[in-house]
């Protein structure tokens, strides 16, 4: 039976960068198909895409970015997941400026408020997944969580962080809410049995 991975994350965590750390397992093919979950017969179409190595010991995976993504109970017992997160800060003044067409400052603050509570909520009914921050990404701190939570094994997974120079554009009201609610919900997920650095 192929093991499917739910990356699960959100705008401005550098998901990319754990994304092509995974994909360099000859094993573990992710993929960004912004497909919805709404009952187990969805994994088929991820399948049916194809792998770079189509056999039993094969780890097929997708990246969810928003909360309408998943809706299957079912799947968690089922997939495996593993959840990244970053630091208000540095996630909103990166949606802000990359994204700014569809969000403004407090647009962007609720996507990110919405969904850290939904990863939390999706990791409370995921016992034993894997927690990731960037920081965990940018120490190449991940791998030995990883390949355990999944049974595998192979070469240790580099993330290739990009430089940021990020104007703070987010306004005080706005990014003091957001910050705390980056550190309630940390917080929440270290009391969680998950696999974590912190």
């Amino acid at each position: 039976m192929n093991t499917i991975i739910l990356v699960t994350s959100h705008l401005g965590a550098n998901y990319d960068a754990l994304v092509g750390a995974l994909n360099q397992n000859p094993r573990i093919h992710i993929r960004n198909t912004r497909s919805t979950y709404e009952c187990i017969g969805d994994v088929e179409h991820l399948i049916s895409l194809g792998h770079k190595q189509r056999n039993l010991i094969s780890v097929y995976g997708d990246l969810l970015l928003y909360n309408y993504q998943f809706s299957c109970k079912s799947l968690m017992k089922f997939c495996k997941f593993i959840y990244l997160i970053r630091d208000a800060r540095s996630s909103l003044n990166y949606i802000l400026a990359n994204m700014s067409t569809h969000y403004s400052p407090l647009t962007a603050w609720r996507y990110y408020a919405y969904r850290l509570r939904r990863m939390c909520e999706m990791a409370k009914k995921t016992p034993g997944a894997v927690v990731l921050t960037w920081r965990d990404l940018a120490e190449n701190k991940f791998d030995t969580l990883v390949y355990d939570y999944l049974g595998t094994n192979g070469m240790p997974l580099k993330a290739k962080i990009a430089e940021e120079s990020l104007a703070d554009s987010v306004p005080y009201e706005i990014l003091h809410k957001a910050e705390d609610c980056y550190e309630r919900h940390l917080y929440y997920l270290k009391s969680l049995q998950i696999r974590r650095t912190f």
